[in-house]
């Protein structure tokens, strides 16, 4: 596959494949998987291209507290902890409970369909519910725009990485 033209920078590629963090999955998943909800690593943005399938998601801009965001105050001891779960009982419960408290739901939830690109910018919450067999190709990166955040989280979490990462970058 050829990365979509609207993500032509990816920084993380001057320390060679071997010492950059894992950022390419090619994903299959059957109906009712995906992920719960998380930010992605070293503050790097991600796309996500749908091959097939169909995906539901939710993002929280980075301003939403990991409580919120996690749903943690929506939880009953007897559920699962599963994406099916997050979309079907925790999202529904905050909203309702934000709603009835007259304050804004701070989450955008959208369908992916195939063919389409999503953009998820780094420090957003994110959380994927396949809801149909789906495939699809995604990649998180450091481009101009991040350069700031994710070379703070690689100092902080990649010593090394960065260190050769500060070589190439200031040869």
């Amino acid at each position: 596959f050829s990365v979509p033209s609207y993500f032509p920078d990816d920084l993380f590629g001057l320390v060679g494949e071997r010492r950059r963090p894992p950022y390419r999955w090619f994903l299959l998943g059957p109906q009712r998987s995906g992920t719960c909800v998380h930010i992605d690593p070293l503050a790097t943005s991600a796309w996500n291209t749908l091959i097939s399938g169909r995906k539901y998601w939710a993002i929280f801009p980075p301003h939403v507290s990991k409580r919120v965001a996690k749903c943690w105050d929506q939880e009953k001891d007897d559920e699962g902890d599963e994406a099916v779960n997050y979309f079907i009982d925790f999202l529904p419960r905050l909203r309702r409970k934000l709603e009835a408290r007259g304050e804004p739901v701070p989450f955008v939830e959208f369908v992916q369909e195939p063919g389409d690109t999503v953009f998820v910018p780094g420090g957003w919450w994110h959380a994927v519910l396949n809801l149909e067999h789906s495939v699809a190709i995604t990649q998180n990166y450091c481009s101009r725009q991040n350069f700031d955040a994710c070379w703070k989280a690689a100092r902080e979490g990649r010593k090394k990485m960065a260190a050769k990462w500060l070589r190439v970058m200031t040869e």
